[in-house]
């Protein structure tokens, strides 16, 4: 039986097992600008079932991911340099729409094994243990045309 992408980090277990950082002042920070781009997309009606974590991912270049489910893992670092400076801070703020406009469209439904040539960039080379999770559990990219549609609502979200 095939799972979805994401069925692992449905159960708390897995997705809790992700190294994160606790500082509140970024928790806090994060969270309303995340909330800010929620409240102007198709979610705007279950705001409230959102929740942004600051992960310390094993890989720096890795800035943000969906869990599914509303849940979306922030770069602690990222989250660090933007609160500092407004040259990151759009950083963080795109990395917060794509990673919100995955959950829009439901980008963690089933989506099967996706051919290599379908895959973008950075994420046909993210692996579990890029993100501080175990072997055992693999972690597949989206496919590309899940990932521009992601890019295209993040961008409407930015110009609004």
């Amino acid at each position: 039986m095939s799972k979805s992408r994401n069925e692992h980090f449905r159960r708390p277990s897995v997705y809790s097992k992700l190294p994160t950082i606790a500082d509140e002042k970024l928790e806090s920070y994060v969270a309303a600008i995340g909330l800010e781009i929620v409240k102007i997309s198709e979610d705007r009606d279950r705001w409230a079932s959102y929740r942004f974590k600051l992960g310390d991912f094993a890989r720096r270049d890795i800035l943000g991911f969906s869990a599914g489910n509303k849940i979306i893992f922030l770069s602690y670092e990222l989250s660090r340099l933007a609160y500092g400076s407004d040259y990151h801070r759009w950083l963080l703020r795109y990395t917060l729409a794509h990673e919100i406009a995955h959950d829009v469209l439901n980008s963690d439904k089933e989506i099967g094994e996706v051919p290599e040539y379908q895959t973008l960039g950075l994420g046909k080379h993210i692996t579990s243990r890029d993100l501080g999770l175990s072997g055992l559990i693999k972690f597949r990219p989206y496919p590309r045309s899940v990932e521009m549609a992601a890019d295209r609502m993040a961008m409407e979200y930015w110009r609004n």
